[in-house]
């Protein structure tokens, strides 16, 4: 309740003055304010002893006995918020007037001299009436503690079975997020009739599951992931200390756009894209058919091409993300978890580019901002007028329906070129490294100053961009990789360095996109280089004259070389053999020791068998076994196949 500075003036302990008055508020921080052309506070801000003493005066004004201060009563007023306390002051002095003018006075003229007071809110007769009964018994000194607004007394609960009420949340855990609660109160208002016990009214119900934590509400209506998930506050991390090129972020999406590609398919595109979180500046993007390995590691390659190797690629887990060609070697990913051996993963683009890989949560894609982009990308790039007759909506699983314009896809690369363009050099960006007025590109600019760059080696891209597998070197210093052979000794010299690891793995990146292109193998075990360049050796025309000529040469330089090697260690050893065996002659069969010793003769002719047959005699006899085999079926037959044979 608001009082005027004049009200206080005079009491006990306070000046006499008004403008003493004014300085004594001011020294006890009682906020005070001029209304028209006096100065006016809050009853409540005055310490506890003024405003007693105001109080016990405009009870005496009024004619009433002050009664016995309740100090109970007037601490739990004090304990309650300012509003409150207003608020019951100003039905205290509402009631005080109420019981001064006493029961000579009819309600009618009692409420319009409230009302006069006071004002007309909340003072109806009804209102009056109730609150000259609710200070009933009690002394005006104590009408404020008396009023103040709460409620008083406690809440039955109604008694529920505890069966029953298990039941109605089991029954809720069980059922789809949208099934109707008043079909589970009625389905435990069947068993409970059965079982006789009282299930109180469904308003009952609801209060009692609606009292219960939220988070129990939405775990067993929606399951634990999903409660989880809503109800998890997010960690709030700033960017500011962020530099440009430290964390790239990279997603794709389908676009919104049927295409016709060089090829003469007609398909959606798939565009992947690279986003800086530092400047948010759109930084290269790559549109081919699909999501896959081969584009991801395009977009990478190109990207550090033109601002050099960055620091750490936050990406989520699809398939073409943490797949060989750019996430081996990388320890923890969470597709195969379980079943992969990173010290023995072959590496990838990352790997070989030193880029710390990083993938966000599964289902989880408002952690990257290139979903944001593609969001506005979708509503300002994919509906433009140079793609009429070409959209096909925002569901990626949209088929087409024979109505649509394919526009070639030059023309989707270099619009969505020309618009990210645009939106990097837009000024005004509001991220929060971004400067007052600054663009995205201003941004990034004035950020990567400070950081080293980190240009990528001509033999480092080409090393990174080769699919790397494990593969075994064959006898003839081989290697087989999807059908392709690598090891080409007449072009490369491949054979001397590959054949000692002949029947084993060895480590072989080739350029998936170019399997002519030359090869590079590692060993398994140190990691060492074997060879780079390791030329394919490429199959001809089954009637291919000049491969032939090709083979006939290499065969031919294949014998030059050993008659050299032959030539070059041709020795004449009698001498050798002379002094080995201290001047004995090895051919000589006089020595008593060795006259048993039978000597092989290779010349003589091969001797007839002994007690050879003649070629009649054999066949007399081959004859007569016939015969007699030929008499044993017969007989057999005639005794109905029960006679043993022989």
């Amino acid at each position: 309740m608001n009082l005027s500075v004049t009200s206080i003036v005079g009491l006990p302990g306070m000046p006499t003055t008004t403008f003493g008055t004014r300085k004594w508020l001011k020294c006890r921080n009682v906020a005070h304010e001029k209304q028209g052309k006096r100065f006016v506070f809050n009853l409540c801000d005055l310490p506890e002893d003024i405003r007693t003493a105001y109080l016990t005066r405009q009870i005496e004004l009024a004619g009433l006995d002050t009664g016995t201060y309740d100090e109970a009563a007037h601490d739990q007023l004090r304990a309650a918020p300012a509003s409150m306390q207003t608020a019951a002051e100003r039905r205290a002095a509402i009631t005080r007037l109420l019981v001064k003018l006493g029961d000579s006075v009819s309600w009618k003229d009692r409420r319009a001299l409230v009302c006069k007071e006071f004002g007309t809110k909340g003072n109806s007769i009804q209102s009056l009436k109730r609150l000259f009964k609710e200070v009933e018994n009690t002394d005006p000194i104590n009408f404020a503690p008396a009023l103040l607004q709460g409620h008083k007394g406690r809440t039955v609960k109604a008694d529920i079975a505890d069966e029953l009420w298990e039941l109605w949340l089991g029954i809720i855990q069980k059922s789809a997020p949208s099934h109707a609660l008043t079909a589970v109160y009625d389905d435990v208002q069947l068993i409970a009739d059965k079982k006789g016990l009282a299930w109180p009214s469904y308003p009952t119900i609801l209060r009692r599951w609606n009292a219960l934590p939220e988070i129990e509400r939405t775990t067993l209506r929606h399951g634990g992931k999903h409660a989880a998930k809503e109800l998890y506050q997010p960690q709030r991390r700033s960017v500011a200390k962020v530099q440009a090129m430290q964390v790239v972020e990279m997603d794709g999406r389908t676009l919104d756009i049927w295409a016709e590609f060089e090829d003469g398919t007609i398909a959606r595109p798939t565009m992947i894209a690279l986003v800086d979180r530092a400047s948010f500046k759109g930084l290269h993007f790559v549109i081919g058919k699909g999501e896959t390995a081969l584009l991801t590691r395009d977009l990478i390659l190109e990207t550090c091409d033109r601002y050099g190797i960055f620091d750490q690629l936050l990406t989520d887990n699809s398939r073409s993300f943490s797949g060989l060609l750019v996430a081996g070697g990388v320890k923890h990913k969470f597709r195969n978890s379980g079943s992969r051996l990173p010290e023995w993963e072959p590496p990838g683009v990352c790997e070989h580019l030193g880029i710390e890989l990083k993938f966000t949560l599964p289902h989880n894609p408002g952690a990257k901002i290139p979903e944001s982009k593609f969001a506005k990308w979708s509503r300002r790039i994919d509906t433009r007028p140079e793609f009429a007759g070409a959209h096909s909506g925002h569901n990626p699983l949209d088929k087409p329906n024979g109505n649509e314009t394919p526009v070639p896809i030059a023309l989707v690369r270099e619009i969505y070129a020309r618009e990210m363009a645009r939106d990097n050099a837009k000024a005004g960006r509001r991220t929060q490294n971004a400067r007052k007025g600054e663009s995205y590109d201003q941004t990034f600019n004035r950020l990567l100053q400070s950081r080293i760059h980190r240009p990528m080696q001509p033999k480092q891209r080409w090393r990174a961009s080769l699919l790397y597998q494990v593969r075994t070197v064959d006898r003839l210093g081989q290697i087989r990789v999807n059908g392709w052979v690598y090891g080409k000794d007449s072009l490369d010299g491949s054979q001397e360095r590959l054949l000692p690891y002949a029947g084993l793995p060895v480590l072989i990146g080739t350029d998936p996109s170019n399997y002519a292109a030359p090869a590079i193998a590692f060993d398994m075990d140190t990691r060492r280089e074997i060879m780079a360049g390791i030329q394919p050796d490429l199959e001809g025309d089954y009637m291919d004259q000049d491969g032939a000529r090709e083979a006939s040469k290499e065969r031919a330089r294949l014998r030059k070389i050993t008659r050299e090697i032959e030539t070059r260690h041709s020795r004449d050893l009698s001498d050798f053999y002379a002094d080995l065996n201290d001047g004995r002659d090895l051919g000589c069969l006089d020595d008593p020791a060795r006259a048993n010793v039978v000597k092989p003769n290779f010349k003589d002719p091969i001797r007839a068998k002994a007690n050879a047959k003649s070629e009649a005699t054999e066949r007399a006899e081959r004859q007569e076994f016939l015969v007699r085999m030929k008499a044993e079926q017969n007989e057999r037959k005639a005794s109905g196949g029960t006679r043993q044979p022989f």
